[in-house]
């Protein structure tokens, strides 16, 4: 059986066309170990993320006056996909600016402090949000 070092091989490439194989493969002193090791270290990583998710949307929800139960543990099992749902019913929904609750998009008032969510314009009485300075059905100037 023919062994090759790396001058050999530097020497020998492309110019004698030999072959070489090398069949007794060994693994470096402690190889194996630092795999395991790095190994375990990605795995706590991983579970860390993956519960800090769902810690954040746990918390997120808690301070959006939704139950932080089901958004924490909806993202506990699928974890992205949770977090995605989650930040998608938010964008969907309209929040209140004093406490931060999610409210339903047509209340007028936030139903946890009562904050303005809306106002009325006064030429058509269409529904505008707090932060337009126009009307969006009649194109109104708002006053603030």
């Amino acid at each position: 059986m023919e062994y090759l070092t790396v001058k050999e091989a530097g020497e020998n490439w492309g110019v004698t066309g030999r072959t070489y194989f090398i069949f007794d493969v060994q693994p470096t002193n402690n190889a194996v170990i630092s795999i395991v090791i790095i190994a375990i270290v990605c795995g706590i990583i991983a579970l860390l993320y993956w519960l800090l998710v769902a810690l954040f949307v746990y918390k997120e929800a808690k301070k959006a006056k939704l139950s932080g139960l089901f958004w924490g543990g909806l993202t506990l099992l699928s974890n992205l996909g949770g977090l995605i749902l989650f930040l998608l019913y938010k964008k969907v929904s309209q929040c209140c600016p004093d406490c931060d609750a999610v409210q339903c998009r047509k209340n007028t008032h936030c139903v946890f402090c009562g904050a303005k969510l809306m106002t009325v314009c006064e030429k058509c009485g269409g529904s505008v949000c707090s932060n337009e300075a126009f009307c969006k059905h009649c194109g109104n100037k708002i006053k603030k």
